[in-house]
């Protein structure tokens, strides 16, 4: 019996004498071993990819024969050990070889030798790896063999029809790569989607600008095939060309109009392109295809994203009503239910678990609403289950931390936050962040302080740190300190609108220099002029510049763009100034309802509600003793 490891050292034996016969690769002496160590790990992980040393042995048979190779009508993917000896050896010597000539840069060799293991083993991921080396070294013959050969390996793999048109378009042969195209989505069915995206991606990606055109007059002689016309409307997605895109979806429907998935697609471009439109489109098709799951969860997303929540849960509802497990509808449901402090929210998003969900979302519900149950132990288990593999793994963390901070109070969330493996100068930025409101929340100024300082002086120019630290000394009452770092912002981006409010607000509230504050907030209002925030402080100085009816005009407008606590402070404010009580106190009620325990709220309403009501105008002296005002500022 004759083991692998055997035929390995054979094969390394052997390479000595006959590489350099074959090829001009130097790989003798130090040469040769270095490649050997360079390419050691990926010549393993390939080797137990292909499973070669899976079986440890050769099996012989009992007279001692060596077995039968594989007859033609094998799989195209027999194991390894299925070859006869001899074949494995030449196979691991050009798989070996193949891996040296990468290694040294000759990849005209290393096709060869990979283009002959590929044919020999016909194994789908050898042809691949030589098809992709094919396309490298621009030899676009070798690649239309391998991707037939593909294509031979996996006949039902619309790669291999990808492939091939590929080759053929680097040829210049676009009638012929367009042909293969055809073919394949003929051979497709309705529920191929994805695989008619692929396509219309692959096309996109061809190099010109005429690919649209090309494929439209290409596929004329196939008016009635939907599959070819949604390929078309891909690509006319993807190469952003709207009115073909809108000619192309409407003629799938009309060959299909019942098929889903370009409904959704035409449904997703409207949202893009207005809301109104997109809104009619969806309640005429469900009204004509009720079941239509995907569609209606679409058209639920809408409804989210335009504010209109209740309407969406009822679209969810609706879909769990036909079909209790359908996933998309159990966290829409799920979520909209944990927003309204519904107890229904949590055995619906635990369901999605259960059933396999793997939207990280439904974790940090189900740890949010144990954590408002107080069973921290629950809340901590669900927020471990987060992997160090998942993308939203330090927002997991930074959960935990807070869970700590809740229960054992700032210290005990600040060192678990300490204790965190950080991997990237961006996961230190945002513990740093969640540090300082740790250290915020409880008025410890000095703390923050000393951490910001710390890491601005190794990033002197971060602007995001800047601008926080500059908040932090609005709030410890060092205006000049505020002033130098907002300005060191601006000057680091100039079109951060959020340094020149702040900056703005900060003057406005708690000095006297109001046009220097208008020239600020007003630029930033031009950078970014549907910003409630900003909206709200343009609101503000017109108010401290004694322009009321601008002031309501403005900070009416920021209310309706966001509802928001402070700018209901504010907005209540002005009304009450002005006489306008009732519209103040009728604001101010439905602020504290949803807002009970906002500080500046409650100091705005406690401080005016008390005074004399003769006292309807108030000082500068007051504005600059509420230093909590700046809160609002980080947007």
């Amino acid at each position: 019996m004759y083991s692998h490891g055997i035929t390995i050292i054979i094969v390394l034996t052997t390479l000595m004498p006959i590489l350099p016969a074959q090829r001009s690769i130097r790989y003798r002496s130090m040469t040769f071993l270095s490649s050997i160590h360079g390419i050691y790990f990926r010549l393993v992980m390939l080797i137990l990819s292909l499973g070669l040393l899976a079986g440890c042995q050769v099996s012989t048979t009992e007279s001692g024969e060596e077995p039968e190779p594989p007859s033609s009508g094998s799989s195209a993917q027999a194991s390894f050990e299925s070859y006869p000896y001899s074949l494995q050896d030449n196979l691991l010597t050009d798989i070996l070889a193949g891996e040296i000539a990468i290694e040294q840069g000759q990849q005209a060799d290393a096709l060869e030798f990979l283009s002959r293991a590929a044919a020999n083993s016909r194994d789908k991921r050898l042809v691949l790896q030589a098809f992709q080396l094919a396309i490298e070294t621009e030899d676009y013959q070798q690649a239309i063999k391998l991707a037939e050969l593909y294509r031979e390996v996996e006949p039902d793999n619309p790669r291999g029809h990808i492939m091939l048109s590929n080759a053929n378009f680097r040829l210049g042969k676009t009638g012929d790569a367009l042909e293969i195209i055809r073919e394949s989505i003929l051979a497709l069915s309705e529920d191929d989607y994805f695989t008619l995206r692929s396509t219309a991606m692959f096309l996109s990606g061809q190099p010109g600008e005429t690919i649209l055109d090309d494929y439209l007059a290409h596929m004329e002689q196939y008016p009635d095939d939907a599959g070819i016309s949604l390929v078309a409307a891909q690509l006319a997605f993807q190469v952003e060309d709207w009115e073909r895109f809108s000619e192309q979806i409407d003629k799938t429907l009309r060959l299909i109009p019942d098929w889903e998935t370009p409904a959704v697609l035409k449904l997703s471009v409207m949202i893009e392109q207005g809301h109104d439109t997109a809104l009619t489109y969806a309640r005429e098709h469900l009204t004509e295809f009720p079941e239509q799951k995907l569609f209606r969860i679409t058209y639920a997303d809408l409804l989210i994203n335009i504010d209109f929540e209740d309407l969406a849960l009822a679209q969810a509802k609706q879909i769990l009503e036909d079909d209790p497990d359908y996933l998309d509808a159990l966290i829409m449901a799920g979520s909209l239910l944990f927003n309204k402090d519904n107890d229904e929210s949590g055995p619906l998003l635990q369901k999605y678990i259960e059933l396999g969900g793997i939207d990280p979302q439904a974790v940090f519900y189900l740890s949010e609403i144990a954590k408002q149950d107080k069973d921290y132990r629950e809340a901590l288990n669900r927020l471990y289950s987060i992997g160090t593999s998942n993308r939203f793994y330090l927002e997991a963390r930074i959960r935990i931390g807070r869970i700590y901070e809740e229960r054992d109070g700032t210290e005990a969330g600040i060192k678990y936050l300490d204790g965190i493996a950080i991997r990237d100068q961006s996961e230190l930025l945002r513990i740093v962040l969640e540090k300082d409101r740790m250290y915020q929340d409880v008025g410890d100024y000095e703390e923050s302080r000393a951490l910001f300082d710390d890491i601005l002086l190794r990033e002197p120019d971060n602007a995001r740190l800047l601008y926080r630290r500059g908040l932090l000394f609005a709030n410890m009452d060092l205006l000049d300190l505020h002033e130098i770092d907002m300005r060191k912002v601006i000057e680091l981006e100039s079109d951060n609108a959020y340094a020149y409010n702040a900056l703005g607000y900060v003057l406005a509230d708690k000095t006297d220099r109001l046009e220097e504050a208008y020239d600020l907030i007003n630029h930033a209002m031009e950078l970014r002029p549907n910003d409630p925030y900003i909206t709200d402080s343009l609101g503000w100085i017109y108010y401290r510049l004694g322009k009321n009816e601008l002031a309501i005009q403005y900070l009416t407008e920021a209310s309706e763009l966001l509802w928001d606590a402070e700018i209901a402070a504010h907005l209540g404010e002005v009304l009450w100034v002005t006489d306008q009580r009732e519209e103040a106190n009728e604001l101010w009620d439905r602020a504290l309802e949803d807002f009970p325990d906002h500080p500046v709220l409650n100091e705005t309403v406690e401080r005016l509600r008390e005074a004399n009501s003769g006292a309807v105008s108030i000082s500068n002296e007051q504005y600059v003793q509420n230093m909590s005002h700046s809160q609002r500022l980080v947007a």
